[in-house]
């Protein structure tokens, strides 16, 4: 009976979604998807026992969410306690784990999700958001080399649009895709090596914008071809991607997503099909603006028995019918 009355409630959300595709002069947003998506913790007791079990693990956002995605519902399934849900993460205490005991919990979300295009167009002034001009760690946006640079690629340019579209460019043209092992990404490092993962071009890319004076966040998420996802659950991990939204003058926050080298006879060529826009083939799936997906597990136990916690997450991904 539930699922006949959450299929129902999915399938009223999206007509009311869906019956006005245009929202002000500024994007529009199309082709709905709705994908169920499930995060799944276990943890598994194989010493002796545990107490005072305390967890934290990144969740999707369900309160500021970009325009082209909406949540239907979410929900939480634990075996003996109940998480508490933040913005974008939870937290759970377990008072006593015994050896060999599972515990498991779960998030479900239901989500639609669309492609979006931006309505782009140059305005002056200042952007309002001065939190995300400031440098923070592996952002360094007032680092000598990058402030010059930010000033060298900009130079000429009268709007924060114009701007946004030079530094995008710089890092398409320049970057080459390449994963690392880093563990402690930065945009300096980035932009000294000129490769890296999507984090690395999408850190890059903020550091420049910053420095220009435009303010730019980091998205966490996942990025994926829809034809590949069918109705039976499947690992979403593989698709785990970041990217950037920039903030215009009147515009808002825009989706640009640096990480995309595009050749022709092995010469590179911008393309600016994933600036300010989401095509069909290339959907992103938002999940917070965070930087961080791991959890933590912090737990006490009797030294001469020591506990040893197991922790298991795993994410996986159906598209509704």
């Amino acid at each position: 009976m539930m699922r006949i009355l959450r299929f129902v409630g999915v399938i009223l959300g999206l007509l009311a979604l869906t019956a006005t595709v245009c929202f002000g002069n500024y994007y529009a947003v199309g082709n709905p998807q709705t994908f169920e998506i499930r995060q799944i913790v276990e943890m598994r007791n194989q010493g002796g026992m545990a107490t005072d079990i305390r967890g934290r693990v990144s969740i999707l956002d369900r309160e500021e969410l970009p325009p082209y995605q909406k949540v239907l519902s979410c929900s939480v399934y634990a075996s003996s306690f109940k998480p508490k849900l933040y913005k974008d993460h939870a937290e759970w205490v377990i008072p006593k784990m015994l050896p060999n005991q599972t515990v498991k919990m779960e998030f479900e979300y239901w989500i639609v999700n669309y492609t979006i295009e931006h309505q782009l167009r140059e305005y002056r002034g200042r952007p309002f958001d001065s939190k995300y001009l400031a440098e923070e760690e592996g952002i360094e946006s007032t680092d000598p080399m990058i402030v010059d640079l930010a000033k060298r690629l900009t130079d000429g340019q009268f709007t924060p649009l114009a701007k946004a579209k030079s530094i995008f460019a710089y890092i398409n043209s320049h970057f080459d895709y390449q994963i690392t092992n880093e563990t402690n990404q930065s945009a300096l490092k980035a932009l000294k090596r000129q490769y890296g993962s999507c984090v690395d071009f999408s850190l890059a890319y903020i550091a420049l914008c910053r420095a220009a004076g435009i303010p730019a966040r980091y998205v966490g998420g996942y990025r994926l071809d829809e034809t590949k996802i069918s109705s039976k659950p499947q690992l979403l991990t593989p698709y785990a991607h970041a990217w950037v939204e920039i903030q215009l003058p009147q515009l808002g926050w825009v989706t640009v997503d640096p990480t995309y080298v595009y050749t022709v006879n092995g010469v590179k060529q911008i393309n600016y099909d994933f600036f300010g826009k989401i095509i069909p083939s290339d959907r992103h799936l938002f999940f917070n603006y965070s930087r961080s997906r791991e959890y933590e597990v912090q737990w006490k136990h009797d030294q001469r028995s020591p506990a040893k916690l197991d922790v298991n997450l795993t994410t996986t991904i159906r598209r509704v019918r």
